[in-house]
């Protein structure tokens, strides 16, 4: 059992009942760059987990993180169009982020988790999202606008939302766990002596 990346998929799971399928919900890897930031212009709506780890504390037969997550909410902002911001629906920048705030804020990934309309979130697989074992309440500590002249330039904008929430952590490794990673082989036959420029994009199950 990894608790760290059940505890990612289940609010990956979560955000994604809360925005809809016109949100793009998924991991992110925590610093941006602007190379990272052009996979989301065409992308319209966008939102990232990103697990910053945590301070721990420990017994002799227990380990505890106080866990630290960054929700990044990605939305178009066209210069000074301030409409991207301000939208009286549902997809703008202010409604996406107070949405995923409130949902988020003193919820319990330990315990069964429900939709708008009483019935259980659906994991990615399309079956009821099980509980986190062991996982706190989370705890929405701060929202931040991340505007600079770099998203300026690409027409983003990007809110941070910052959570904290306890998560215990096994003591015992279980043997052979880190074993199955996916990986990606690709051969080509190049004829001697000639300059060959060749691509390829892998596409790994995620």
């Amino acid at each position: 059992m990894s608790t760290i990346r059940d505890a990612e998929s289940w609010l990956i799971a979560v955000l994604k009942d809360t925005l809809g399928s016109d949100v793009d919900v998924a991991s992110g890897p925590g610093e941006y760059d602007g190379e990272y930031l052009n996979r989301f212009l065409t992308q319209g709506l966008a939102c990232r987990v990103v697990w910053n780890g945590g301070e721990t504390g420990s017994t002799s037969t227990s380990l505890t993180i106080q866990g630290s997550w960054t929700i990044l909410a990605f939305a178009g902002w066209r210069g000074t169009d301030q409409d991207d911001r301000r939208r009286n629906a549902t997809e703008g920048a202010y409604q996406m982020v107070q949405a995923i705030a409130a949902r988020l804020h003193n919820e319990s990934a330990g315990q069964p988790t429900f939709t708008a309309t009483g019935a259980r979130v659906q994991d990615a697989e399309g079956n009821d999202l099980e509980p986190v074992e062991g996982a706190g309440h989370i705890q929405v500590t701060e929202i931040v606008n991340e505007w600079s002249g770099e998203l300026n330039r690409v027409d983003l904008c990007i809110y941070s939302i910052e959570l904290q929430q306890d998560l215990p952590i096994e003591l015992e490794v279980v043997s052979g766990a880190l074993n199955d990673w996916r990986t990606a082989h690709i051969d080509y036959n190049i004829p001697e002596g000639e300059d060959v420029d060749l691509q390829q994009v892998v596409d790994l199950p995620q």
